[in-house]
């Protein structure tokens, strides 16, 4: 039902799309369209080719083609696919994790093109995957100097789990059941059924109107609609960490919209633009309730049988920008922006708890909305200069506000857990405001010869931010100089190498959130941290035929003054690329790429009595490695007749985590210890092995007949799921896990694709 309604929108888009295209053309003046077209030369008529004639070179050479006959043409592909072996469905989830592989007949896309006499006015319909839940359909209408109007709907699934399991009912999307009294852990583990696929599905229609009524002004209308529905695991906790809890489905119906107008007029040396945004967020649902798998009778003290928690409330916002550019003398060019927004949520609050055991009169004290009015403000100037040839300066500077403002900022009392009550508190804002300058300048040596052409460039950015006291730190401030050079070596091979580096401190003091903070913990984001980044980049063309080129990247962060919290991040990054075509019938390709991350981390387990215990102390090292490789190439076997190609990858991701005690834990209870001793995780793992082979065969210049083999491979091992039973300690999962797959499938096709047909580039 829901893809009908998006179906509808569509069609009617595309009807006042058309409707637009039909009064534009109908509207607009005659000198306006001929400013924009000039007719052509009768010396230009007779030897040009309405159907082949190049728009640029006929704009560049200020004449067009005559008019000739309008011209409809179609294009299409479609045909069936066969599994060899296809995923059963509760080891499907990652292979279909973000597309839909379908067997039996498929049409693979569709075009139809409709081209007026003038030869550059087109409009076309398009589409991949029809009947799909990845489809994808486009309309554009296109007159270069005058109109563009396009409409796209784009259909994106996520799948996020083929074999979740739960017990209980769901008689709403937001509601869990379970029965009365509650089954206990073994009965859960034994008769937990499965779950139909857990999936959210987006349908995003956009659409877009650019009109042109003078070289000088241009007008633009967008227009956005993201629709999403379905389901994705979430957790329920009732009560505080380490009591039980329960993993439901959170439901989905949301809308995003966004409507976006754009006004801009252009002379020679002054450009000045105009923008309004609204965007407005719809959920259909304000919260979503369980029952309590441990309590089925509300006590105002031990608990609640149920849970409630809330959901994203429904919202919107106001955006106003304008941006401006100079061209000023010195070969100067000045452009300034700057945004407003607005930002607004006055949903009505979920009741405090949902515990009917607690009855507390200051409950009804408590506002009844957030009343939210807060938002963002920006500015933005930036300066280019080329005094000189070889130089060119540049200066920017940008300062953005967060503005956060509600009317509800005090409540008289708290319901912790849904079974206690404690005294209110007021909210801390978290206002803040960040300003970045940067100032940087290129000189490129023209003194040397042809050969070898240099450029040096060099600069130096500031960041400081100022933020509430409700956060740790109030002010930091980080400068970060940098420097790169690039080189060419005769005409054949660039060499480019940059350097990078940084250095943040907190100015004041680091201030504890709460007395039971620890005072020597520094958070990641809020800490003193030195950086450093090299780069460096070659390209080497030996022959026409043959381009290589490769990176190596390394980044190293280092937080000197951090005692407990992040102590390091280390990157490091190589990669090459090859493209080889010996024959104007051969063309082979590959890549390899590699990338590492080091990160450590000291903590401290916190017991009571033993909140600063030195031996409590533990470092964990975290190891992150990604490889991957892959091969193509492509095959001309006769021309215009046969030809075929292949691409192969390769990609292996693991992760381990390896902790250490400095000093073996001791001075608390043999539990303590134990507790505070650090282990290691296991290793995790992830490989991917995709294989795509196809052959076409031209039966005339608009028919071809193509088969294509796809194979896919993915295997993970992790122990975070691996083994997941729907119930494990206090907690009810839904035990879904990304199992292992392999995936065979032949498509065959057949193809039409008059030579005529022409693609125009798409601007969305």
């Amino acid at each position: 039902m829901r893809a009908k309604t998006y179906i509808i929108e569509v069609a009617a888009a595309i009807t006042l799309v058309a409707a637009a295209v039909s009064n534009i053309a109908a509207q607009t003046p005659a000198p306006v369209r001929d400013s924009v077209r000039k007719p052509a030369a009768a010396s230009d008529t007779a030897s040009a080719a309405p159907a082949k004639s190049d728009t640029a070179g006929a704009y560049a050479a200020g004449s067009l083609p005559s008019r000739g006959p309008n011209t409809f043409l179609l294009a299409g592909e479609t045909g069936s696919r066969m599994f060899l072996y296809q995923p059963p469905l509760r080891a499907s989830a990652k292979f279909e994790e973000y597309k839909n592989v379908t067997r039996g007949g498929v049409l693979l896309n569709a075009l139809a093109s409709y081209t007026m006499g003038d030869s550059i006015t087109v409009f076309q319909l398009n589409g991949i995957n029809f009947g799909q839940r990845d489809q994808a359909v486009r309309f554009r209408g296109n007159s270069p100097g005058l109109y563009d109007l396009q409409v796209r709907w784009d259909r994106i699934p996520h799948t996020f789990s083929t074999n979740a399991r739960s017990l209980g009912s769901q008689p709403s999307p937001d509601v869990f059941v379970l029965p009365n009294p509650r089954p206990d852990t073994s009965l859960w583990n034994a008769g937990a059924p499965f779950l139909p696929p857990v999936r959210m599905l987006w349908n995003a229609v956009r659409s877009q109107a650019a009109f042109t009524p003078s070289p000088a002004w241009d007008l633009r209308a967008e227009y956005t609609s993201i629709g999403k529905m379905g389901s994705r695991p979430m957790g329920m906790a009732f009560g505080s960490p380490g009591s039980n809890l329960r993993e439901i489905l959170e439901p989905i119906d949301q809308t995003m919209t966004d409507v976006k107008l754009t006004e801009s007029y252009a002379r020679t040396r002054f450009q000045v633009s105009a923008m309004y945004d609204l965007s407005y967020f719809r959920n259909k649902y304000t919260s979503v309730a369980s029952d309590n798998p441990a309590m089925a009778v509300d006590a105002a003290t031990t608990g609640s049988s149920r849970g409630r928690t809330a959901l994203a409330p429904t919202n919107h916002a106001h955006t106003g920008v304008i941006n401006t550019s100079f061209e000023l003398p010195w070969r100067t060019r000045l452009n300034a922006n700057g945004s407003y927004s607005l930002w607004l949520q006055d949903e009505p609050f979920i009741p405090a708890t949902i515990n009917s055991a607690i009855t507390d009169p200051r409950i009804a004290q408590i506002p009844k909305s957030l009343g939210g009015h807060s938002g963002t403000s920006s500015v933005y100037i930036s300066l280019v200069s080329h005094p000189v040839t070889p130089l060119t300066l540049s200066a920017k500077f940008r300062t953005f506000s967060f503005r956060d403002h509600v009317d509800a900022d005090t409540i008289p009392v708290l319901v912790v857990n849904d079974r206690s009550l404690s005294a209110g508190v007021e909210r801390e804002g978290l206002p803040f405001t960040r300003k970045n300058s940067d100032v940087a300048g290129t000189w490129r040596f023209t003194a040397l010869p042809a050969a070898l052409p240099v450029t040096l460039s060099t600069g130096f950015a500031w960041e400081t931010w100022k933020r509430s006291e409700a956060r740790n730190v109030a002010d930091l401030r980080e400068g970060a100089p940098r420097v790169s050079l690039d080189v060419g070596v005769l005409e054949w091979m660039s060499l480019r190498t940059s350097y990078t580096t940084g250095r943040r401190r907190i100015h004041g003091e680091y201030i504890q959130n709460t007395p039971g903070d620890q005072p020597l913990h520094r958070r990641f984001d809020q800490a003193d941290r030195d950086r450093e980044r090299t780069n460096f980049l070659a390209t080497i063309t030996p022959m026409d035929e043959l381009t290589v080129s490769g990176s190596w990247t390394v980044g190293h962060d280092e937080y000197p003054n951090s005692t407990y919290g992040l102590q390091s991040d280390r990157s490091n990054m190589e990669e090459g690329d090859i493209a080889w075509s010996p024959t104007s019938r051969l063309s082979l390709d590959g890549s390899y790429s590699k990338e590492r991350f080091l990160t450590r981390l000291t903590s401290q387990y916190r017991a009571p009595g033993q909140l600063n215990n030195p031996t409590y102390n533990w470092v964990a090292n975290n190891y992150d490695e990604v490889k991957t490789m892959s091969a193509g190439f492509h095959a001309t076997l006769i021309p215009d007749v046969l030809e075929g190609g292949g691409r192969t990858e390769f990609s292996n991701a693991k992760f381990r985590m390896a902790t250490y005690n400095p000093l073996t834990p001791a001075g608390g209870t043999a539990a303590q210890n134990f507790a505070a001793t650090a282990g290691d995780l296991p290793l995790i793992t992830q490989k991917f092995r995709p294989t795509s082979v196809f052959l076409s065969y031209r039966v005339r210049p608009e028919w071809a007949l193509t088969a294509r083999y796809q194979m896919e491979t993915w295997l993970q091992n992790d122990f975070r799921t691996l083994g997941l039973l729907p119930a494990e300690g206090n907690g009810i999962f839904l035990g879904n896990n990304l199992d292992n797959y392999t995936a065979r499938y032949f498509t065959f096709s057949v193809s039409w694709r008059p030579e005529l047909l022409r693609f125009p580039r798409p601007s969305l």
